[in-house]
């Protein structure tokens, strides 16, 4: 599967990226302790890994560090879990909500649908009654089945 030295890199790599997010939460938070225990841990992982690009022996120490390696993942995982309660993940919360928020507005799903048309989503589309492909025009049960029409 994946290389080694592949995993080493990219542990690498996320450790830097739970360092630099720990030092940018503010001082005494759940978030910079959370991102703090997975920096660690992603640390103990690429030790790990290191270890066995140059042995591939794994002995009781390995498994061990392993299990610690785990734990602390799992201690981040709790940690974040307490940060968002606690509210410090907020201003996060809203800017994914402003962005939701703009891609429905984009992708215009928050419009409804015009007085007498009925709409159905295919496949991640959405078909009006008079914007059919020509084929489905021929067989109108074709793309509106009768559980979608709506007689008033």
């Amino acid at each position: 599967m994946f290389s080694p030295l592949i995993r080493v890199v990219v542990s690498l790599a996320i450790a830097a990226i739970m360092v630099f997010q720990s030092r940018t939460a503010p001082s005494r938070s759940y978030k910079r302790r959370a991102f703090a225990s997975a920096a660690v841990a992603f640390g103990l992982l690429t030790l790990f890994n290191a270890k066995t690009v140059l042995d591939s022996r794994t002995g009781p120490w390995m498994v061990a560090a392993l299990m610690l390696v785990a734990l602390l993942l799992l201690i981040s995982l709790v940690l974040l879990l307490l940060a968002w309660r606690s509210g410090e993940m907020r201003p996060q919360m809203e800017r994914m909500h402003q962005a939701v928020e703009r891609e429905r507005e984009r992708r215009g799903k928050g419009q409804e649908p015009e007085q007498g048309t009925e709409r159905q989503e295919v496949g991640g589309t959405q078909l009006d009654e008079q914007n059919l492909p020509e084929s489905t025009q021929e067989y109108p049960g074709c793309a509106l089945s009768d559980e979608h029409t709506r007689s008033d």
